[in-house]
């Protein structure tokens, strides 16, 4: 983002525009904390596996047009380009499923969600701190 930004000493024209005399795309840039559905290689899953996973974007890789996102069933970051994006749905939005008592034959088939990780509590204040300045 330094070189696609206005700057004071070049009379606010963008580093990047002046280089190559071309405008810089913002096409890649997408919304922190949204949902992403990551596409989950053939190599990877079974003939009724799912082929996406749902994760959360926490930002962009080290390689050209890479994203980073967590996955939210495995609780591991996720590098890839191969991801679609629902911006419009962040992390607050996401509903957790619910457990119908009648589904499982005893209390003891019943598994709970572990406790909410630090890394999902952080990223919940961080969007309740953007929100507040952005008077959202």
């Amino acid at each position: 983002m330094i070189n696609r930004s206005p700057s004071v000493p070049l009379n606010f024209e963008i580093s990047e525009k002046i280089w190559s005399g071309k405008n810089p795309s913002y096409s890649h840039l997408r919304v922190f904390g949204c949902l992403a559905f990551v596409h989950v290689s053939k190599e990877l899953r079974k003939t009724l596996d799912a082929r996406t996973t749902p994760c959360i974007f926490i930002g962009y890789g080290d390689e050209e047009f890479e994203y980073r996102l967590w996955d939210l069933k495995a609780k591991t970051v996720i590098r890839s380009r191969d991801v679609v994006f629902q911006e419009n749905q962040i992390l607050e939005d996401i509903e957790k499923p619910t457990v119908s008592s009648n589904t499982y034959s005893s209390a003891q088939d019943i598994v709970r969600d572990p406790a909410p990780t630090q890394f999902a509590t952080y990223i919940m204040r961080c969007m309740k701190n953007a929100r507040s300045r952005t008077g959202g």
